[in-house]
C-alpha cells in the first residue's frame, strides 16, 4: 500500500492491484496500473497509464464501458520519452452538490524536459483530489489548482516543473441510475491546454459528427492573449507564449513554474454539454491525435467500431476502435513519407454513454 497524506479528515490509501512501473523513477516502459483508492470510507477505483504502449486497457464501471490506449511517439533525431498519461476513475464525492456516482477520465500531455514526470504525478494525484473537492465546476477548478500547487511544492529531484508541465483534459460522466434513462443528461469537461474532449454523435444512418466538449486554451482566444500579454508575455507569430527564452503554445497548463510569471495559469475551463439520444460516446485525446485530426475525423474513426454495426452501443469493440484511431493519427504524422519522421505520443480514452 502507498499512503498519501492530504489535508482531509482521513488519509488517502492507494493499493496497487496490478503492476506498476513509476515513470518518475524509471526509464523503462510498462506503466499500466490499476489502483484502488479508499477515502473516508468511499471507494474509488483508478486505472492509470503514464507511459508505454500497451494493448488498450478497458473495463466496465457503473455500467459504463470504457477503454484507453497510449502509443509512444518517436523522433529519428533523438531519444524520446513518452510524456502522455491517462487515468480512469470511479468517483463518489461525499461533499459534492452534484451528489452521485461519476466515471472520470483524464488525459495528460507533458512537455519540457521533465514533462513525463509532471504528467505522471498529476495522473496519480488528480483522482483522489477530485474525489475530495467534488465534480462541480468549482470542485474541478479547485482540484486542478491544488494538484498544480502540490507538484510545484515537491523537490526538483522528484518532480521538476520549473520549465516542464502538462496539458490536461478531464471528463466526468454521471453514472446511470437504476431505472434511469439510457444516457446521462450532460457531460462535464475541464480543460487546461491543448488536449481535447469530443463527443461522437450519429448523423443519419452511418455518419458521425464530432461535438467539441472543450476548447484549446491558446492565444487564439482573445481573452487568453490579453491576459498573458498584460502579464508581460511575448507572443510570436506562431502563437507561442514566451517568458524570456522559455516558450509554450498554451495559455493554461499545470506545472511550468516559469510561465506563471507571464499569466499562464492552471485553472481549467469547465464546460457542461447536453447529451442527446444521438450521442454515443465521449473521447479524450492528447494533441498527438487532435494535432492532426479534426473532431469529425476522430468521431468517424471511432464510431463504427465503438458502437458495432447493429447500431446499439452495447456491441462495439472499443479496443479495435482506439487501435484504428491511433493508427490513423500515426499515419497522418507520417504523411506518406518513405522515411522515419517525428511522431507525437498518441493517447485516447473513450466511454460509451449508453450502458
Amino acid at each position: 500500500c502507498l499512503s498519501l497524506g492530504v489535508d482531509s479528515p482521513a488519509a488517502v490509501t492507494v493499493r496497487v492491484l496490478g503492476r506498476i512501473a513509476d515513470n518518475r523513477q524509471a526509464d523503462k516502459p510498462g506503466h499500466l496500473m490499476s489502483m484502488r483508492v479508499i477515502f473516508s470510507l468511499v471507494l474509488i477505483t483508478v486505472w492509470c497509464s503514464a507511459a508505454a504502449l500497451q494493448p488498450a486497457s478497458h473495463g466496465t464501471s457503473f455500467h459504463l464501458r470504457w477503454a484507453a490506449v497510449n502509443r509512444p511517439g518517436s523522433d529519428p533525431d533523438r531519444a524520446k520519452r513518452n510524456q502522455d498519461a491517462y487515468f480512469v476513475a470511479e468517483l463518489e464525492p461525499w461533499n459534492d452538490a452534484d451528489r452521485g456516482r461519476w466515471l472520470g477520465l483524464g488525459v495528460l500531455d507533458g512537455h519540457g524536459k521533465r514533462g513525463h514526470d509532471v504528467a505522471g504525478f498529476l495522473a496519480e494525484r488528480l483522482p483522489p483530489t477530485i474525489q475530495r473537492t467534488g465534480t462541480t465546476g468549482d470542485g474541478l477548478i479547485e482540484a486542478f489548482e491544488e494538484a498544480h500547487e502540490e507538484q510545484r511544492a515537491l523537490p526538483a529531484t522528484e518532480v521538476d516543473s520549473r520549465v516542464s508541465g502538462a496539458a490536461c483534459v478531464f471528463a466526468c460522466v454521471p453514472a446511470p441510475s437504476a431505472g434511469g434513462g439510457r444516457r446521462p443528461a450532460f457531460v462535464r469537461v475541464a480543460n487546461a491546454g491543448d488536449c481535447r474532449g469530443v463527443m461522437g454523435r450519429r448523423v443519419g444512418a452511418s455518419g458521425w459528427r464530432g461535438v467539441a466538449l472543450s476548447e484549446d486554451t491558446t492565444v487564439a482566444i482573445a481573452e487568453e492573449r490579453a491576459r498573458v500579454e498584460a502579464a508581460g508575455a511575448r507572443v510570436d507569430q506562431f502563437g507561442n507564449v514566451f517568458a524570456g527564452p522559455v516558450g509554450i503554445s498554451m495559455t493554461r497548463v499545470l506545472g511550468d513554474d516559469v510561465m506563471a510569471r507571464v499569466g499562464v495559469i492552471p485553472t481549467p475551463v469547465v464546460i457542461d454539454t447536453p447529451v442527446t439520444e444521438d450521442d454515443e460516446f465521449v473521447v479524450l485525446v492528447s494533441d498527438g491525435v487532435s494535432g492532426v485530426m479534426s473532431d469529425d475525423e476522430i468521431a468517424n474513426a471511432l464510431g463504427p467500431l465503438a458502437t458495432g454495426e447493429g447500431g446499439g452501443s452495447g456491441g462495439g469493440d472499443l479496443d479495435a476502435a482506439l487501435g484504428n484511431l491511433a493508427a490513423m493519427a500515426a499515419e497522418k504524422w507520417q504523411g506518406g513519407l518513405p522515411c522515419e519522421v517525428k511522431v507525437d505520443d498518441i493517447t485516447a480514452a473513450v466511454v460509451l454513454l449508453a450502458p
